[in-house]
């Protein structure tokens, strides 16, 4: 058993499972997935792991938000003795990252920040002995904590209450993180019971007044028949039981048959035209139903200026259909006669009026701040948790001290306030609306009953004469919740088959270390030194110039493993800049679509061959499922004929990443020195004499053999001039005037 000898006992609670978990982590040195309750310490499991590594290198805790980073960084300073604990935002300068990072004991940052401080060369990864990823379910897909994870060859452990319930996903993030362990504690625990509270969960439902009800029966009307209408072009099979999933699913089929039958993409563009008709009621719908009538008001009325303003013929359709404008009606009706703008708020107030303090979430903004405005209205102080987009990080914290401090009975939160801030044990939490995922209702419900403490937990599920969407997203939440410990647990005894086939190529930093010879024995872990050695660019590696707004994506990532030098710059005209004056601007096949539909794409390619000597453009994936073929292939004509511009195809990021590498090698290696050929002293004064307008070589050679010298050319006269063969009296004047004006 470890000795502790870090941890502040003083502050931090010795519980018998945290203390379990952490000591079988540093035993086993495997990395290590954790899977825990929502409100049981997770963070406390990372110290005490952290704290007896530290000594060995740098200990690192990533968390994906900033007000996470904060929150822990100021934990693990309190559950720590001795230790430098330093927090790394986006708000610390760059400069004064890289210093904190030699200095400090302890790095807390969000991935996005360690992934671009490794990418600039500011930090280095081999100097860690631990790094921890708070909420590692997100390590899936182009989320930071993957690029992160390859870099480091330490132990890794990663924390979760909710690590989903799709097997697929669950061994994404195992594979992603290098995991080779899991450990789950549950509620059934014996050792974990005693902490958790208990949480009275409720389903409420809501039924909807009849105008309501009516409204969405209109909207559903609508929706259906641009389905029969797909069905009927031989686009759906069955035009039962289909969703904004299986059209967006649709809607990339259609282009896929666009791009590769050509006599089909007037019909193919018919369809999309419905695709998206659908798509566009669908959201009306889903606004109404889940946020209330005001807001579908103001969506009708976006829909209605765009219409106005462009003359869509889609946005048209949807707003003279009779089932869309009855809708309208019923809910401009409502507004009238001063409807509360959703049933569920009055539901909402008769739930926390009579707590001390409760927590509501919410899966939209505007949704938020309309229950916020509901309640203040009614005299109930209320406080607004939103995310970084529409809140800063200062602000985010304010909310948070007014709620710990008493200032506010009730927050009302998005998505922002599930995972892991601290906030303080509340009475009661209400899901404004069932989500269809099994992490956010976990996390949501785990706001109440912690430490010992009992709370209670209200989900309100609309429902109506057909079903709502929170009546099928009731569903889908309680289905998938039940099958996430399922998942994981196969997860579980995938990975222990896994481990007996096969040897980790670096088991962790304290194994290395205690065979190590040398510091090359063991510093890069999973790459050997000759490896690390391949990858590091030679003295005379070729650069490429990077655009700052560029460095958060996957290309750069795959740009770093190979032997280039990496310049940041702010980039006006184009995205990367290599060899000497060549500019490259890359476009996903979506943006060449739009840019071409609004004119971007012509103004640029201009501005790009005014600013630089050559142009590329790299598009990645094929723009031709986007809109019409013909339009791409003008496009593509019209830039390389009239502008000059090269036009490049990528599968994806890493192509891109190998074509700019190679890029910028060939020009590297055409612009290498060679050895020059001395000019002559006749040859460099026939360039001299050339300069003149009119003059060619042959002429200038001419006037040297009769004149002798440049500046007997200069003094002769124009009647001397003449006497050299090709120069009359124009010329004569004009050469004279040259040289003399």
């Amino acid at each position: 058993m470890p000795a502790w000898r870090r941890v502040n006992w003083n502050f931090l609670e010795r519980r018998e499972y945290q203390v379990s978990v952490a000591a079988e982590i540093l035993d086993s040195m495997d990395n290590t997935l954790v899977v825990i309750p929502t409100g049981l310490g997770k963070t406390a499991i990372g110290v005490m792991v952290l704290s007896e590594l530290v000594d060995e290198g740098r200990a690192v805790f990533l968390a994906p938000t900033v007000p996470l980073v904060n929150q822990h960084a100021r934990f693990i300073e309190r559950a720590t003795r001795g230790l430098d604990v330093k927090a790394l935002t986006g708000r610390v300068r760059p400069e004064r990252r890289k210093v904190e990072w030699k200095k400090s004991d302890v790095i807390v940052a969000t991935p996005h920040v360690i992934r671009n401080d490794i990418i600039e060369g500011r930090i280095d990864p081999d100097e860690a002995s631990v790094v921890i990823f708070d909420e590692a379910h997100r390590a899936v897909g182009g989320y930071p904590y993957v690029y992160v994870s390859k870099e480091f060859n330490c132990l890794k452990v990663g924390l979760t209450a909710s690590p989903g319930s799709d097997v697929k996903r669950i061994k994404e993030v195992v594979q992603n993180l290098g995991i080779e362990r899991i450990i789950v504690k549950t509620e059934e625990d014996p050792d974990v019971k005693k902490y958790l509270g208990r949480v009275k969960v409720e389903w409420v439902d809501v039924e909807l007044p009849e105008w309501f009800d009516n409204a969405r029966r209109e909207l559903q009307r609508a929706f259906e028949r641009r389905l029969e209408l797909l069905e009927d072009m031989g686009f759906l099979q069955s035009s039962r039981n289909v969703w904004v999933g299986k059209l967006l699913s649709l809607r990339e089929e259609i282009r896929e048959q666009m791009a590769k039958r050509r006599e089909r993409a007037s019909w193919c563009s018919r369809a999309l035209g419905v695709v998206a008709e659908a798509l566009r009621i669908a959201r009306a719908r889903e606004i109404l139903e889940t946020q209330g009538i005001e807001p579908f008001l103001r969506y009708v009325e976006r829909l209605t200026e765009r219409k106005r303003s462009s003359g869509g013929s889609s946005l048209r359709r949807i707003l003279g259909d009779p089932n869309f404008q009855r809708a309208v009606r019923e809910c401009k009706s409502a507004s009238l006669r001063d409807e509360p703008d959703h049933p569920k708020l009055p539901e909402v107030e008769e739930l926390v009026k009579d707590v001390e303090s409760a927590l509501v979430f919410t899966q939209y903004v505007d949704t938020a701040k309309l229950i916020a405005d509901y309640l203040k209205e009614i005299g109930i102080s209320v406080g607004v948790l939103l995310g970084k987009e529409h809140m800063k990080e200062h602000e985010q914290l304010d909310v948070i001290k007014s709620i710990k401090r008493g200032e506010c009975r009730v927050l009302v939160s998005t998505s922002v306030g599930e995972e892991g801030l601290d906030l303080p044990t509340c009475e009661e939490v209400v899901l404004y609306e069932p989500v269809p995922s099994e992490i956010r209702t976990i996390q949501r419900i785990g706001r109440t009953a912690r430490d010992g403490a009992v709370g209670n937990a209200h989900v309100l599920v609309a429902r109506g004469s057909f079903p709502t969407l929170d009546e099928i997203y009731f569903h889908v939440a309680r289905r998938r919740e039940k099958k996430m410990l399922e998942a994981v647990m196969r997860v579980q005894e995938w990975l222990r088959k896994r481990k007996g086939k096969t040897t980790a190529t670096s088991k962790n930093l304290r194994k290395l270390r205690s065979r190590a010879k040398t510091l090359d024995q063991f510093v890069g872990g999973g790459r050997s030194k000759r490896e690390r050695d391949e990858v590091r660019p030679p003295s005379r590696a070729p650069v490429i110039v990077v655009d700052s707004r560029e460095l958060n994506t996957k290309v750069v990532e795959h740009l770093r493993r190979k032997p280039v030098v990496l310049e940041r710059d702010t980039l006006e005209l184009a995205d990367y800049v290599v060899g000497e004056g060549v500019g490259v601007e890359r476009k996903s096949e979506s943006d060449f679509a739009r840019s071409l539909l609004d004119g971007r794409l012509m103004d640029q390619a201009r501005e790009m061959t005014r600013e630089f000597d050559r142009a590329v453009i790299i598009v990645e994936g094929n723009p031709r499922r986007e809109i019409e073929p013909e339009a791409v292939d003008g496009a593509l004509a019209t830039l390389a004929v009239d502008f000059g511009i090269s036009v490049l195809q990528s599968a994806g990021p890493e192509e891109t990443a190998e074509l700019l590498y190679r890029m910028a090698k060939r020009f590297e290696e055409r612009q290498r020195p060679r050895p020059r050929k001395r000019r002559s002293t006749e040859d460099l004064r026939v360039e001299m004499l050339s300069c003149i307008p009119g003059v060619g070589p042959e002429l200038a050679r001419r006037l040297l053999d009769e004149f002798g010298s440049i500046g007997d050319v200069v003094n002769a006269s124009p009647s001397e001039l003449k006497r050299v063969k090709g120069i009359g009296e124009r010329k004569a004047r004009e050469i004279r005037r040259f040289l003399w004006s």
